[in-house]
């Protein structure tokens, strides 16, 4: 398509959108594109639920989204091949793209999010793993050149690769061949010029590591695990009554146990205020009731909420919590 056609393309129905990439490969159930959006691709994999804002623009040869991904308004990508996990989302005024190339890619993992005003470059590839926060204004790129190193001036190629739950917080630059390790935190504005080993946390230009594992992240004792475990179950309760929505949240002291229940429905979501899975990427759950479900909205909204404090949750329905 030219630019015109691909213009007036955008305009056309979401169903008409959908039914061109029906042509390209399969397209779950309630997916929808927005007004002014497009998705152009050879070859086509998204799953139930996806979701794409207002006049944001998708050119690939290969796209594979994930179940419930939302890609949000104004976004501009152009890359060679764009993996988005289950989960998974890229918010408003995201750029990707770079030098067109063979390795292009963007792979994003389950519950990862890029937000607002990022920059991605991908003549190489890169790849952020699960529950990874890429806050806004962060530049990733993988490819820095401009003058010619035949004059002797540097240049670099190479892929960055984000490992599984590390925080990369606003305005961070981080460039080409760089690693940055499992668990590990970014300081706000910070140059990553090199590889950050798990578990650690780097700041300034150029980023140094100034903590690092047993030491970061801090260890907590059981009764400082209560206290934040409190505090968040607190904290939802006086939102869910703001927004008037009746869900009731309580306490078993005698299990150790929090419960979340709406319009007297079965208990559905349960937090274990003595368990270490708290600050891992699952939610302890009850035996003998549903599991998170993520498809239904007040699931989502406890989930997005619980989100604000790092604790990340995935649509477990129909396994057992015990297998957890």
């Amino acid at each position: 398509m030219n630019t015109l056609t691909r213009y007036a393309f955008s305009y056309l129905p979401s169903t008409a959108k959908i039914g061109y990439l029906k042509s390209r490969g399969h397209v779950g159930h309630k997916a929808k594109i927005g007004l002014g959006s497009l998705i152009l691709a050879e070859h086509v994999e998204i799953a139930d639920n996806v979701r794409v804002g207002v006049g944001t623009h998708i050119i690939a040869e290969t796209i594979k989204l994930g179940k419930r991904v939302w890609i949000g308004h104004r976004n501009q990508m152009r890359v060679r091949t764009l993996e988005m996990a289950d989960d998974s989302e890229i918010t408003n005024d995201v750029t990707v793209g770079g030098m067109d190339s063979p390795d292009s890619r963007l792979s994003l993992g389950k519950r990862s999010s890029i937000m607002a005003h990022s920059f991605i470059n991908t003549t190489y590839p890169v790849e952020i793993g699960d529950d990874v926060g890429v806050g806004g204004y962060c530049k990733l790129f993988t490819h820095g050149s401009w003058q010619s190193p035949l004059d002797g001036y540097p240049i670099e190629f190479g892929p960055v690769k984000v490992g599984n739950g590390v925080w990369i917080p606003w305005d961070v630059f981080i460039m080409p061949n760089v690693t940055i390790g499992e668990g590990s935190t970014i300081g706000a504005r910070a140059l990553v010029r090199s590889s950050i080993p798990p578990h650690s946390l780097a700041v300034g230009i150029p980023a140094k590591v100034i903590k690092s594992a047993p030491d970061y992240p801090k260890p907590l004792s059981q009764e400082e695990r209560l206290c934040w475990v409190t505090r968040i179950m607190g904290d939802m309760q006086r939102y869910f009554t703001w927004k008037r929505a009746k869900i009731t949240i309580r306490q078993d002291r005698a299990q150790g146990i929090w419960s979340i229940a709406k319009n007297g429905e079965d208990d559905v979501l349960v937090l274990d205020d003595t368990a270490e899975r708290i600050s891992a990427p699952h939610v302890a759950l009850k035996k003998g009731t549903d599991t998170l479900d993520l498809d239904k909205r007040w699931h989502r909204e406890i989930s997005d909420f619980l989100g604000r404090y790092g604790i990340r949750t995935q649509n477990v329905r129909g396994v057992d919590p015990g297998a957890m």
